[in-house]
Protein backbone atom coordinates (compact mmCIF):
# COMPACT_ATOMS: atom_id res chain seq x y z
CA UNK A 1 0.00 0.00 0.00
CA UNK A 2 1.23 3.13 -0.78
CA UNK A 3 1.44 6.68 1.40
CA UNK A 4 -1.30 7.86 -0.21
CA UNK A 5 -3.72 5.32 0.42
CA UNK A 6 -2.79 4.79 3.84
CA UNK A 7 -4.01 8.06 4.17
CA UNK A 8 -7.20 7.97 2.86
CA UNK A 9 -8.14 5.20 4.65
CA UNK A 10 -6.61 6.64 8.16
CA UNK A 11 -8.71 9.70 7.29
CA UNK A 12 -11.83 7.81 6.86
CA UNK A 13 -11.27 5.81 10.15
CA UNK A 14 -10.98 9.01 12.10
CA UNK A 15 -13.90 10.76 10.06
CA UNK A 16 -15.91 7.21 11.18
CA UNK A 17 -16.24 6.32 7.67
CA UNK A 18 -14.31 3.21 7.12
CA UNK A 19 -16.04 -0.13 7.57
CA UNK A 20 -15.59 -3.80 6.24
CA UNK A 21 -12.99 -4.55 4.13
CA UNK A 22 -11.44 -0.95 3.99
CA UNK A 23 -11.11 -1.28 8.07
CA UNK A 24 -9.35 -4.71 7.81
CA UNK A 25 -7.21 -3.89 4.95
CA UNK A 26 -5.86 -1.07 6.97
CA UNK A 27 -5.62 -3.16 10.12
CA UNK A 28 -3.69 -5.61 8.09
CA UNK A 29 -1.20 -2.71 6.76
CA UNK A 30 -0.67 -1.48 10.70
CA UNK A 31 0.49 -5.12 11.50
CA UNK A 32 2.67 -5.86 8.42
CA UNK A 33 4.56 -2.44 8.61
CA UNK A 34 6.22 -0.28 10.83
CA UNK A 35 6.04 2.98 8.37
CA UNK A 36 2.25 2.94 8.53
CA UNK A 37 2.16 2.21 12.38
CA UNK A 38 4.44 5.66 12.40
CA UNK A 39 2.38 7.65 9.96
CA UNK A 40 -0.98 6.31 12.42
CA UNK A 41 0.86 7.59 15.11
CA UNK A 42 1.57 11.14 13.25
CA UNK A 43 -2.17 11.24 12.82
CA UNK A 44 -3.33 10.65 16.26
CA UNK A 45 -1.24 12.80 17.31
CA UNK A 46 -2.37 15.58 15.26
CA UNK A 47 -5.87 14.61 15.65
CA UNK A 48 -5.49 14.79 19.12
CA UNK A 49 -4.01 18.32 18.80
CA UNK A 50 -6.67 19.34 16.76
CA UNK A 51 -9.36 18.13 19.19
CA UNK A 52 -7.62 20.22 22.27
CA UNK A 53 -7.01 23.36 20.16
CA UNK A 54 -11.02 22.93 19.29
CA UNK A 55 -11.62 23.20 22.79
CA UNK A 56 -9.34 26.18 23.46
CA UNK A 57 -6.30 24.51 24.18
CA UNK A 58 -2.93 25.34 22.13
CA UNK A 59 -0.40 22.61 22.22
CA UNK A 60 1.44 23.74 19.45
CA UNK A 61 2.39 27.71 20.75
CA UNK A 62 1.90 29.50 17.67
CA UNK A 63 3.77 32.67 18.09
CA UNK A 64 1.55 35.26 15.52
CA UNK A 65 3.89 36.52 11.84
CA UNK A 66 3.52 40.02 13.53
CA UNK A 67 5.81 39.32 16.55
CA UNK A 68 8.23 37.32 14.91
CA UNK A 69 8.36 40.41 12.50
CA UNK A 70 9.09 42.83 15.55
CA UNK A 71 11.50 40.94 17.08
CA UNK A 72 13.52 40.92 14.03
CA UNK A 73 12.94 44.05 13.16
CA UNK A 74 14.09 45.03 17.07
CA UNK A 75 17.13 42.63 16.55
CA UNK A 76 18.18 44.06 13.34
CA UNK A 77 17.92 47.81 14.76
CA UNK A 78 20.15 46.59 17.30
CA UNK A 79 22.38 45.19 14.95
CA UNK A 80 22.62 48.22 13.13
CA UNK A 81 23.13 50.61 15.90
CA UNK A 82 26.08 48.38 17.53
CA UNK A 83 27.56 48.54 13.55
CA UNK A 84 27.23 52.57 13.50
CA UNK A 85 28.99 52.56 16.93
CA UNK A 86 31.38 50.69 15.74
CA UNK A 87 32.32 52.50 13.22
CA UNK A 88 31.96 55.58 15.10
CA UNK A 89 34.61 54.50 17.38
CA UNK A 90 37.07 52.80 14.85
CA UNK A 91 36.98 56.12 12.86
CA UNK A 92 37.96 58.33 16.20
CA UNK A 93 40.87 56.05 16.83
CA UNK A 94 41.98 56.27 13.34
CA UNK A 95 41.92 60.22 13.60
CA UNK A 96 43.52 60.34 16.39
CA UNK A 97 46.36 57.68 15.13
CA UNK A 98 46.60 59.53 11.75
CA UNK A 99 46.86 63.08 13.77
CA UNK A 100 49.69 61.60 15.97
CA UNK A 101 51.59 60.41 12.78
CA UNK A 102 51.42 63.27 11.16
CA UNK A 103 52.76 65.50 14.09
CA UNK A 104 55.33 62.95 14.85
CA UNK A 105 56.61 63.10 10.78
CA UNK A 106 56.24 67.11 10.71
CA UNK A 107 58.50 66.83 14.12
CA UNK A 108 61.16 64.88 12.53
CA UNK A 109 61.94 67.22 9.56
Amino acid sequence: MNRRELEILLHGLFESQLKGEALERLQQELRNSSTARDTYRDYVCLQNTLQLRAEGIDLIRVIPVHRVTERRQKRLFRTSAMAAAAVLVLKEEFSETQFAYTTDVSASD
